[in-house]
């Protein structure tokens, strides 16, 4: 039976008791849990660690103190089981355009979060995030996608809490969460290396954030949750004893079972294989859409950006310059950044004249009318080759890659990328025409 977890209603903050809001877990526990990742420590958990850091492992008058402030915005318990969700559209509305990729519900509806012109500057030097602003719907998969640098991780933890915005507004469910807390926002995390405790098990290492709940009602969520990632018989086994793949269950199941109301996730497979990547990117994604959670994943692989999320925010030096649907993006870049970074292209300067453009590949139809000098968006699989002894390009490089093969074509100064069926095969130093199918795009300036 599956079973389909969906976020429950907020419930009221108030302060925990020190001894019952962490007492199923041995002062030793405790101890030994200071020394995690303490962004993947929720509620109390996360001001003990913070206290033996600073305190050397003595609590005294600092964890009473702390204590006071671990108030934690949760759900109810009994609202935690739901139907399993059905499948309905996106609407972007940054392009106007649909599709069916479940179970993303309408944007349209009030949005979970809600990002405005949030920015971040260090040392009076080029803002890091600049004016970034976006939504996120219910049950939606957002990618921040962009190159080192790029600012993805710093917005990350602005939403998170973890850094304080110079300028803008974070709102979760309406309310404004710009400076509360990490612990109080009720996000999930997922970083690189999973902060799983060596020294608990794995029905422990779900079961840790579950600590506000009576023992019986935790017990059965932990089996929940294990039954869903699909290691409900490894409860008992140790994080030594899992594979890469396992321990990223394990942390996906600890992060999903307080049913936060967004989980932000920072290159969680990075530390796997290629093959392991190519397995986890779909469970995951079916993961989130089974317990109808949203979430933000933060990446710089345009394949695992695409395979995952329901839309992808593209980021250069700060900036958010394009967001929207992969395939709208990628048949419709903003920007030569945009066509470059998402998948191959080749951009040509031209002249416009409407809806046709003068370039070096010829007369080539537009997508949206131009006029004056503009560059122009040409993929590489929209280039046909045809072997001709009196062309005026070569084959300079070719890469056979099994389904594919890879072209490297000189044509006067510039250097094409050309993408074409296994076969036929055309050999380094061929004399070849240049046949351009279907518009290409006119690029901002």
């Amino acid at each position: 039976m599956r079973l389909s977890v969906s976020p429950g209603v907020q419930g009221s903050t108030r302060s925990i008791p020190l001894k019952p809001s962490f007492s199923t877990v041995p002062d030793t526990h405790r101890k030994q849990a200071a020394q995690q990742h303490p962004a993947q420590l929720s509620g109390c958990a996360f001001y003990y660690a913070q206290a033996y850091h600073l305190v050397g492992g003595r609590l005294g008058w600092w964890i009473e103190r702390v204590s006071t402030r671990c108030s934690a915005v949760r759900r109810s318990p009994s609202a935690a089981i739901s139907a399993p969700t059905t499948c309905t559209p996106v609407l972007d509305s940054a392009r106007h355009t649909t599709a069916v990729r479940p179970p993303v519900p309408l944007i349209s509806q009030p949005p979970l979060l809600l990002v405005e012109h949030l920015s971040r500057c260090y040392g009076g030097g080029a803002a890091a995030v600049d004016g970034v602003s976006f939504s996120l719907a219910k049950g939606e998969l957002l990618a921040l996608l962009g190159p080192s640098g790029c600012g993805k991780t710093t917005t990350l933890r602005l939403i998170a809490g973890f850094e304080r915005a110079d300028q803008g507004v974070v709102r979760l469910n309406g309310q404004e969460i710009t400076h509360r807390p990490p612990e109080q926002r009720g996000f999930g995390l997922v970083f690189q290396d999973y902060a799983l405790f060596p020294h608990l098990t794995v029905a422990a290492n779900v079961g840790f954030g579950l600590h506000r709940l009576p023992r019986g009602q935790a017990r059965v969520r932990v089996e929940e949750m294990l039954a869903l990632v699909g290691l409900a018989h490894l409860g008992k086994r140790y994080p030594h004893e899992l594979s890469g793949g396992q321990q990223q269950r394990v942390a996906l199941a600890r992060t999903l079972a307080p049913a936060p109301a967004l989980v932000l996730l920072d290159e969680p497979f990075s530390n796997l294989d290629a093959a392991m990547r190519v397995q986890m990117r779909q469970e995951v994604r079916q993961l989130f859409h089974q317990t109808n959670t949203a979430a933000i994943l933060v990446t710089h692989d345009q394949e695992e950006a695409m395979v995952m999320a329901d839309r992808l925010a593209l980021m250069e030096r700060g900036r958010l310059v394009q967001i929207g649907q992969a395939d709208a993006i990628y048949r419709q870049p903003a920007t030569a950044f945009v066509a470059n970074f998402l998948g191959r292209a080749n951009v040509l300067e031209g002249q416009a004249h409407g809806e046709r453009v003068d370039t070096i590949l010829g007369d080539l139809p537009l997508l949206k009318p131009a006029q004056g000098y503009t560059q122009v968006a040409v993929r590489p699989e929209q280039i046909r080759l045809v072997a001709d002894p009196a062309a005026a390009a070569t084959v300079e490089v070719r890469e056979f890659r099994g389904h594919d093969q890879l072209y490297r074509v000189r044509l006067g100064d510039e250097a094409l990328t050309v993408i074409t069926p296994a076969q036929p095969c055309l050999a380094e130093g061929c004399r070849v025409q240049l046949q351009v199918q279907d518009r290409v795009v006119a690029l901002a300036a």
